[in-house]
């Protein structure tokens, strides 16, 4: 009797799955941070191996082996490094984890942590939360997706 071997593809992982996520949200959207609306756009860069969102600051998302990682570039010259190991399966919420952060000043407020909910294929939420001294504060941003051309970048 001969057999065959049949090569069933591998399960995608979380890393692959927060990833293909992530690369989903590349278009306009505008996006409402403490009452104020402003533009903002995802794109996907370096031939597919991040994706860059640009609003009021940048922030970049690239796989790490079996993870995900961040980097926020935030306007008062710090960059904050987060790690995540991706979206489980069947979940909304992609969360990352503080690594570390560069350039930081002394008493300068930091981000020390980010989840992104994905509340449906055109809305998602980031949700912040900051470090300064011995203070935490918490800061959620809506992104609503808008259609080509609606608003302008910041």
């Amino acid at each position: 009797m001969l057999t065959a071997a049949v090569a069933l593809p591998a399960a995608e992982t979380d890393a692959e799955r927060g990833f293909a996520r992530l690369k989903s949200l590349a278009g306009n959207w505008l996006i409402t941070e403490e009452g104020k609306d402003y533009a903002g756009t995802i794109t996907i860069v370096a031939h597919g191996t991040a994706v860059a969102q640009h609003s009021d600051f940048l922030l970049v998302f690239h796989r790490d082996h079996d993870g995900l990682r961040a980097t926020l570039f935030e306007d008062d010259d710090n960059q904050p490094r987060f790690r995540s190991p991706g979206l489980p399966e069947g979940s909304k919420i992609l969360r990352f984890d503080f690594v570390d952060a560069t350039n930081v000043k002394p008493h300068a407020a930091v981000a020390t942590g980010l989840t992104l909910v994905f509340d449906a294929a055109d809305r998602f939420t980031q949700r912040w939360t900051f470090k300064q001294d011995d203070r935490e504060t918490h800061l959620e941003i809506v992104y609503r997706r808008s259609p080509p051309n609606a608003v302008s970048k910041p």
